[in-house]
């Protein structure tokens, strides 16, 4: 028997009073610093679990280094790539990285690579590099509602 986490069982209660909300996410917490993305990625599990539909996950700030291939996580810590590519295959969401703050970061998609005579990506191919444009526009949408990670 597995145990019931309190918090995924609190989301979810929660979750299912509200009606169906297009839910636009937003992780602006650094992948190794911060508890955003575990805390984003259970949400969006109990939030899916409750019938709700996520419209993208959108990350900005530090939340983009989360999208840099060239990062080694040591065996025993979660492979959040793995995680977030998993989770958005499964319930057909895209993973979306603001342009300007991953181009500080040093995570560049293969346009921004040419662009600037860098040789080679670092962006991983489950995310795609956008403006804040796109977040302002799924937020925009009827029945939306943003929900920040940071």
């Amino acid at each position: 028997m597995t145990a019931v986490n309190p918090f995924l069982k609190a989301i979810c209660l929660f979750m299912t009073s509200l009606p169906q909300t297009n839910l636009c996410i937003l992780v602006t917490g650094s992948p190794s610093q911060s508890q955003a993305h575990l805390s984003a990625l259970r949400f969006i599990r109990a939030a899916l679990k409750a019938q709700q539909v996520i419209k993208s996950v959108f990350f900005y700030q530090d939340g983009v280094l989360v999208a840099n291939s060239y990062t080694c996580k040591p065996s025993d810590e979660l492979n959040l790539i793995e995680e977030w590519t998993a989770l958005s295959e499964a319930h057909n969401f895209e993973l979306q990285v603001c342009v300007a703050a991953s181009n500080r970061r040093g995570v560049i998609n293969q346009t921004e690579a040419q662009l600037n005579q860098i040789n080679g990506e670092s962006l991983h191919q489950s995310f795609q590099v956008l403006g804040l444009g796109q977040l302002a526009a799924a937020m925009s949408a009827p029945h939306s509602q943003l929900i920040q990670f940071k």
